[in-house]
């Protein structure tokens, strides 16, 4: 038999001259023809979809495998990974499977950009062979029961990590410095460490640079926010009320800390997102 990345190799890939950064786009977009396995393979690449059917391996006709971009095996019985595999997937799916491992992911799916592997009762939580797949940009393990962060090494491309109801303590939380250097969404809920604080929400500001929106939050508006910009505003917030000769208002929902919706009850509509951001600062709730 061939070993694994000779097999790799004589399978063709679809997206082999896209850039990057599109087929990030892609994934996201979920830009893909669905195949549910009745009937012939599409000849594009292709999301093969059989979630909850009772699989305990892969079946796809050699020729069409290197179609397969995306794979949802999730609810099924994989117990190994070696049965899927490998493949020039860029995400897949496989919540909900009795794997004890992700052992060899990388040599499987060295393309992979997203990967859910949700409610699986890992031996151990892999992050060693996680930080190996090195393009990864999505990862939710939700229900997991993880409880530390990655060890030694980080995952640099992660923009995306969902790690709701697993057993993280907000003790645990500096080990994830410098682990997600790129982290642009982060979700904790339902973890002893998640909380409305505002001592919780800077600890992740100052963990991740780069994120916009924690526990199914946006924190943009407040990233951007710059006071000395904002009319008045720098005053008014240090003296922990909003100036009423700016923002008299009541119909201005900027100083609710929700951004107008419309110009003509904003009393500062250019700097709407900015206004709003400063008021949830104020009342702690971002």
């Amino acid at each position: 038999d061939l070993a694994p990345p000779k097999i790799l190799n004589d399978l063709r890939d679809p997206w082999e001259e896209m850039p990057l950064e599109d087929q990030w786009t892609r994934v996201v977009n979920e830009e893909w023809e669905v195949f549910d396995g009745d009937g012939t393979c599409p000849d594009v690449p292709f999301l093969f979809r059989a979630a909850g059917q009772g699989l305990t391996t892969f079946e796809c006709e050699w020729d069409h495998r290197g179609s397969v971009i995306a794979l949802d095996l999730a609810e099924n019985s994989i117990a190994e990974l070696s049965v899927i595999g490998p493949l020039h997937l860029r995400s897949l799916s496989i919540a909900n499977n009795p794997l004890p491992g992700l052992s060899g992911v990388a040599e499987s799916f060295p393309k992979l950009l997203s990967l859910d592997i949700s409610f699986v009762e890992f031996d151990s939580f892999p992050w060693e062979d996680l930080a190996s797949i090195q393009q990864l940009r999505s990862l939710c393990a939700e229900g997991c029961g993880i409880s530390e962060l990655p060890g030694e090494r980080p995952l640099p491309a992660l923009r995306k990590l969902d790690l709701q109801e697993n057993e993280i303590e907000e003790d645990g939380l500096e080990d994830a410095r410098g682990k997600f250097p790129r982290l642009e969404v982060l979700d904790l809920r339902e973890n002893p460490c998640s909380c409305d604080g505002v001592a919780y929400k800077k600890l992740m500001g100052s963990l991740f640079p780069h994120l916009t929106s924690l526990d199914n939050v946006s924190l943009a508006a407040f990233r951007r926010v710059d006071l000395d910009k904002v009319h008045g505003l720098k005053e008014a917030m240090a003296r922990e009320e909003l100036d009423p000769d700016k923002y008299h208002d009541e119909s201005c929902s900027c100083l609710e800390g929700n951004a107008c919706v419309f110009p003509e009850t904003c009393k500062d509509w250019k700097n709407r997102d900015a206004v709003a951001a400063a008021a949830r600062a104020r009342k702690g709730t971002f």
